[in-house]
């Protein structure tokens, strides 16, 4: 009987929407081939290829990238970097000179993510990676994870690539039992859309009490990559009553550069 959330023979195992699933919460039927994005219940026989709309049925949004299956054949690849942008992620790269990174769900490889001149493209599902994958990670206290969005931003073996917005839903399943620290790109809190993700993301993380130490808080336009110097924000103040009140990132994002300015 496959787990939920359990990658068996490359098929992620979920909850089937059709049949309602058996009565044990911990079983799924629902099979979804992570390379086709094709997917088949082994209870009721419901089967298919993923849409939007299934996926925000099984509340998989967070985890899977919409373009599953690319409209366009993967090119060949060849080993080493294509750009002399830095990263501590193993790199290959395509004929165009476009880098290519491997995509991970645990220890399974799931996909191919490409980053070329103001161009992403994802191949397979959005998993995550870090520097000396699949090998397992270790965090503690005084040396936590890095959690951040983009491939170039990894810059050590403690940092980990989610391709996004790190998901609530990733960081539960295989990081709640790590202590880490998120590290967004600056535009996070002045860009209402990508700050309601974060937000919603940061208040079921505490909610979960699980090893969240803090946030590094880059101001507007910078990246992890490029040189600017973070400043930590401790977990508590993401417990305080103007992030739980807010709805608008600015009043978070003038909080947050009034603390920065304090802090130099």
């Amino acid at each position: 009987m496959p787990k939920l959330n359990s990658i068996v023979h490359d098929n992620l195992y979920v909850r089937c929407p059709k049949c309602g699933d058996s009565q044990n919460p911990n079983h799924a039927h629902l099979g979804i081939q992570l390379h086709t994005g094709e997917y088949n219940c082994l209870r009721c026989h419901f089967k298919g290829r993923l849409t939007t709309q299934l996926l925000f049925e099984l509340q998989l949004r967070d985890f899977p990238s919409l373009d599953y299956n690319s409209s366009s054949p993967l090119p060949e690849i060849f080993r080493g970097p294509g750009s002399s942008r830095k990263s501590k992620l193993a790199r290959y790269h395509s004929d165009a000179g476009e880098d290519i990174f491997y995509s991970w769900w645990n220890d399974s490889h799931v996909g191919y993510y490409m980053r070329g001149h103001k161009m992403k493209k994802l191949w397979g599902f959005s998993g995550f990676n870090w520097a000396n994958a699949p090998s397992p990670l270790i965090s503690s206290e005084d040396n936590p994870l890095h959690f951040v969005e983009g491939p170039y931003d990894v810059q050590d073996d403690r940092t980990v690539c989610f391709f996004g917005i790190p998901s609530y839903q990733k960081i539960n399943q295989f990081f709640k039992e790590h202590f880490f620290i998120l590290k967004p790109d600056g535009d996070i809190w002045t860009q209402p859309g990508r700050f309601g993700i974060f937000k919603s993301i940061l208040q079921r993380i505490i909610e979960a009490n699980i090893g969240l130490m803090g946030v590094e808080f880059l101001p507007k336009g910078a990246d992890p990559d490029e040189g600017y110097t973070p400043k930590f924000i401790p977990v508590d103040f993401f417990k305080r009553q103007l992030w739980q009140n807010t709805s608008s990132s600015l009043k978070v994002q003038q909080e947050l550069a009034r603390l920065h300015s304090s802090m130099n």
